[in-house]
């Protein structure tokens, strides 16, 4: 009831919500979103406050109350300080004899010593001072089971809400792990097309630079053949095949060129959706790191948690009440100690 080390141990809840929230800032882009683990943090930051709270308010109340108790105490001490003192004057005067060397006529042995009481107010003075003592003894055991039943729920609260926070950052990283796993799905996939679209822009090149020569002897072949004298110029079926032979290697030579451009620009969508993915990728690993982080700094909330640390016999000790009596007997011989 006299110690704040509760409270103070709150402060690496503390500490650790803090530096979660913190690493989370790190997330990136469109990562950078509140979701079901910011949330828990942010709840749970309200309830190391609200435990706070109560922790410092049962603090106050266990200082006040030890005050009335110091009191009370202080208050019996010093009429059991009288009643011994009024018990050897009786005792000597029970011993006195006729004899006795100190005896002697007094001046006014029948008047009344002012403040003197009755038997009544002597007796009410005593009993009073038992039953307040009595009162504010059982107001300190009924503040300590208060007390332990604080100290108990704020660590259920706790606990329960460190689960729900480890819980939704397990969760998101379960999510960071699957979502990475499909970029790199699609990566691999996309790197594969992009090097088959590559394939087929070389493959079309050739063919478009295998259609020069053809071009240039049909060409060639055709202009050549202006030259023939008079009648000899001719649209003969050389003509005629010649001028076709242009024609369909003109035809596919254009139909290769637009397949080329076609490819090119699927080749630059395909390039710009690798950039995209890279960088979503970036964005997801860089994210699963800070959560992976921020668990791991999460592990010193159940380092430091006792109930994690207990044996059998220890948590058997705690369930059965044995643990608190052996606690609350620890901490009335400090406050004692403390205080006398």
């Amino acid at each position: 009831m006299c110690s704040s080390d509760p409270l103070e141990a709150k402060n690496l809840p503390t500490d650790v919500n803090i530096e979660n929230l913190v690493t989370r800032e790190g997330r990136q882009k469109i990562d950078l979103v509140e979701d079901e683990v910011e949330d828990q943090l942010h709840q749970e930051q309200q309830v190391i406050e609200g435990v706070k709270k109560q922790l410092q308010q049962k603090i106050d109340e266990s200082f006040e109350q030890l005050c009335v108790l110091q009191e009370a105490r202080q208050q019996i001490l010093a009429d059991l300080q009288d009643k011994n003192v009024a018990l050897g004057i009786d005792v000597d005067q029970y011993n006195l004899t006729e004899e006795s060397p100190g005896i002697s006529y007094k001046p006014d042995p029948l008047r009344v010593p002012k403040g003197s009481t009755t038997p009544q107010q002597w007796e009410d003075f005593s009993r009073y001072n038992k039953e307040r003592a009595d009162a504010e003894m059982a107001s300190s055991r009924r503040l300590r089971e208060a007390i332990h039943h604080t100290l108990q729920q704020t660590d259920n609260d706790l606990e329960a809400q460190d689960t729900a926070a480890d819980y939704a950052l397990r969760k998101r990283i379960h999510e960071f792990e699957k979502a990475i796993d499909e970029l790199n799905w699609q990566k691999q996939n996309t790197e594969e097309e992009i090097a088959d679209m590559e394939n087929d822009i070389r493959r079309l090149n050739d063919a478009i630079r295998a259609k020069i020569n053809p071009m240039k002897l049909a060409q060639t072949r055709l202009e050549n053949r202006t030259y023939r004298p008079n009648v000899e110029l001719c649209r003969d079926n050389p003509q005629y095949g010649l001028t076709d032979e242009v024609k369909q290697l003109e035809a596919t030579k254009r139909a290769l060129e637009e397949k080329l451009k076609q490819s090119q620009h699927a080749l630059d969508g395909l390039e710009q959706n690798l950039h995209r993915i890279n960088e979503d990728l970036q964005c997801k690993t860089n994210s699963l790191r800070l959560d992976q982080q921020s668990l791991d700094v999460r592990n010193k909330l159940k380092a430091a948690n006792p109930m994690h640390a207990q044996n059998a016999t220890e948590r058997n000790m705690t369930l059965t009440g044995m643990s608190r009596r052996s606690e609350e007997r620890r901490v009335g011989k400090e406050c004692r100690s403390r205080w006398s």
